[in-house]
């Protein structure tokens, strides 16, 4: 009897830690990170295991009121947005933004939207532009894409690893609305995922994350 007990008390100790474990991986409602993978979050994170993780999420401000812009949602001229991101731990963070005509923006790092700049402080949460301001388009209309690059250590190269991205996504053809972006995690086994064209140019440190949306 009392092996039996024993035995069943091990197992509730099991069914605990079990629960425990997948409860450090769930989403608080207060933010829309990237693990969160809906219709509108999906990056590429190379290797979890080293790369910092960045929680992200697009406001969107429409008629008086706001909500949060999700992935092949439409952004009108009428429309302002702003981004919010809280690095998990201390990171160089590096935002662009691409337009319809494929010029790069860069919004962060950048003195005009927040004086903050690299490196960011783990667990903060900053938001481009400052204060209540917000972000207007302009009038090229078009499909426009949202590119956040993040990393430990700094990047001089940010800009030219956005193009490659972007250039990747044009190359592969353009992602409709109705998929649903998916966080990709490259493993060494037969089910890996094929590279595309800037895979080989990035460590396996780096943190990456897109959205688009069109703007109408």
């Amino acid at each position: 009897m009392k092996r039996k007990i024993l035995s069943i008390s091990f197992l509730f100790i099991l069914i605990f830690l079990e629960n425990s474990v997948c409860g450090e991986i769930s989403v608080s409602n207060g933010d829309i990170q990237q693990k969160d993978v809906g219709r509108g979050l999906g990056g590429v994170v190379p290797s979890p295991q080293q790369a910092t993780d960045v929680s992200i999420s697009v406001k969107r401000k429409r008629n008086g009121g706001e909500d949060y812009l999700l992935n092949g949602d439409s952004l009108a001229q009428t429309d302002n947005y702003a981004i919010e991101f809280r690095p998990k731990e201390s990171a160089h963070v590096y935002i662009f933004q691409v337009d319809a005509k494929e010029k790069i923006f860069k919004l962060f790092p950048n003195t005009e939207y927040l004086e903050k700049n690299n490196p960011l402080q783990g667990g903060e949460l900053y938001r481009i532009p400052d204060q209540d301001r917000w972000f207007y388009l302009d009038e090229n209309k078009g499909k426009e894409y949202l590119i956040v690059l993040a990393q430990k250590e700094p990047l001089a190269d940010a800009e030219n690893i956005c193009k490659k991205i972007l250039d990747s996504e044009i190359a592969k053809g353009e992602t409709s609305e109705s998929e649903e972006p998916q966080r990709v995690i490259k493993r060494k086994n037969n089910n890996e995922p094929k590279k595309s064209a800037y895979d080989n140019d990035i460590n396996n440190k780096m943190f990456i994350w897109k959205l688009f949306f069109m703007h109408r």
